[in-house]
């Protein structure tokens, strides 16, 4: 114990200054690490990435939007068949080379690229566009470069994206614990060291437009939670929804998350009986589960929203939802998802080694025992609210919580419905709720260490999310790039 005090109050010494400086360092290791991930990563070996570029290059570059004619018509990239050989694209994902294997001759994109994988060409006409028509811009800048230097440019836009987002992440925390700067240190020491954050916010994808402004979305609400609702904080909040609408169907979840706001903040005003609130906030959860299963059923997971108005709505069937096969497809989709969170990289062929999932495994399940003991002492009516949180900080959490369940919402519909892999439980899903996991993830560690060694918390939560980077470059990465 002796030890401890020592700790204690050396760290309490160097506390101030060091978290003072910390955002300013953690901005630079954000920018250096994406540079080091978008550059280990040959071209177009990145989830979508070739259909992401395809789609952003006809916008920019030929001026035609991305529609199924178009592709028809339009010859893909000249150099992308010889990128692809050049750096063993095909060998590296396993599959074949079409122009080697099949005698393919033809220079569309949509015949060269599709039948390879399960994606599909990205087109206007049944995709959410704004992430490529934001990027596409500077597509028409690089025009006259070469096709990888152009990879390696629209790549740095996305860590870029994720730049903002960590200094976003550090601002609505700090709103959230003005006192307590550890936290804000945790939660975007959590979004800057995790590496698969990091490979794919190093690539050319929608995932990190959309995380953006999810965390614009939460750093806006906290402020106007906070200070009060004004015209301008109202009409940022509004353009945030709107331009989430044309990102990604991931970041759907803020129209459940608003309106438990507004639950949430009318009920503290009016003084609404916890058993009020706490139905209205059940029936937004119903409501929000049979919607997504709505939407998937109508829309193509929300991807396609304009056929919801041209075509008769199809109703889930129910009755395959609780079967035994899809229960062992649920526990198979939750072994993927925890894959996925540890590292599955590249087209989703590079992934950590089982014994680590296994051990992964069951730190995120004593993480979430942690969690669940840290709503029950903290955010549950009744509860002993072991960490004095204020009312405000308890309806910031608690909205951050239901964030997390509208998004889980989302992500497991699609699973209901198709019953297939193809719709895993890909970590960068969940990307636009990174912050309120972050945070959580921290409360469930902190929750189980015993209060007189948290003054180790955050050393350990460094050391350890360093530790297991290092691991993933020099035991997955580095032996399956360049063996």
């Amino acid at each position: 114990m002796l030890f401890v005090k020592k700790w204690a109050l050396a760290t309490r010494q160097l506390r101030s200054p060091i978290l003072e400086s910390s955002l300013i360092l953690l901005v630079g290791l954000t920018l250096v690490r994406g540079l080091i991930y978008l550059s280990i990563f040959p071209p177009f070996l990145a989830p979508d990435e070739p259909a992401h570029f395809e789609a952003i290059r006809l916008i920019g570059q030929e001026k035609k939007w991305p529609t199924h004619e178009v592709y028809l018509t339009t010859p893909m990239h000249p150099q992308m068949d010889l990128i692809f050989r050049q750096y063993r694209i095909w060998t590296l994902v396993g599959l074949y080379s079409p122009r080697e294997n099949l005698n393919f001759t033809s220079n569309l994109f949509i015949y060269y690229y599709p039948p390879q994988v399960a994606g599909i060409a990205i087109q206007g006409d049944s995709y959410l566009m704004l992430y490529h028509a934001t990027v596409a811009p500077i597509a028409a800048m690089l025009a006259s470069f070469d096709l990888v230097s152009q990879i390696y440019f629209l790549r740095f836009v996305s860590v870029l994206f994720a730049t903002t987002t960590v200094v976003v992440a550090w601002s609505t925390i700090r709103f959230v614990f003005p006192e307590q700067k550890i936290f804000a240190l945790a939660v975007t020491s959590f979004i800057v060291f995790w590496p698969m954050h990091s490979h794919i916010t190093a690539s050319i994808n929608s995932d990190a437009l959309a995380e953006l402004i999810a965390s614009l979305f939460f750093l806006v609400l906290v402020l106007t939670y906070r200070k009060g609702i004004t015209i301008f904080r109202g009409i940022v909040l509004i353009s945030l929804l709107g331009l989430a609408t044309f990102t990604k169907p991931t970041v759907f979840f803020l129209y459940p998350t608003l309106v438990a706001v507004l639950i949430i903040y009318i009920g503290r005003r009016l003084r609404w009986a916890n058993i009020v609130m706490g139905t209205l906030i059940a029936i937004l959860v119903a409501m929000t589960w049979i919607g997504s299963l709505f939407l998937f059923e109508n829309s193509n997971g929300g991807r396609s929203l304009l056929s919801l108005f041209s075509s008769p709505l199809r109703y889930p069937n129910w009755s395959t939802y609780v079967s035994l096969d899809a229960l062992n497809f649920y526990i198979k989709s939750l072994n993927f998802a925890v894959v996925s969170f540890g590292g599955l990289f590249g087209w989703s062929n590079i992934h950590i080694p089982w014994m680590w999932v296994r051990i992964l495994a069951v730190v995120l399940l004593c993480v979430m025992l942690g969690v669940l003991a840290f709503i029950y002492q903290n955010l549950w009516p009744g509860g002993t609210n072991r960490d004095n949180l204020s009312r405000y900080q308890k309806d910031i959490l608690l909205i951050f919580l239901l964030a997390i369940l509208f998004s889980a919402i989302g992500l497991v519909a699609p699973l209901m419905v198709n019953q297939s892999p193809s719709w895993g439980i890909h970590s960068r899903y969940y990307f636009p709720v990174i912050i309120p996991i972050a945070l959580f993830c921290f409360l469930g560690v902190r929750q189980l260490i015993p209060t007189p060694f948290h003054t180790f918390l955050l050393p350990g939560w460094l050391i350890g999310w360093i530790l297991y980077e290092i691991a993933i470059f020099w035991v997955v990465l580095i032996p399956f790039l360049f063996s």
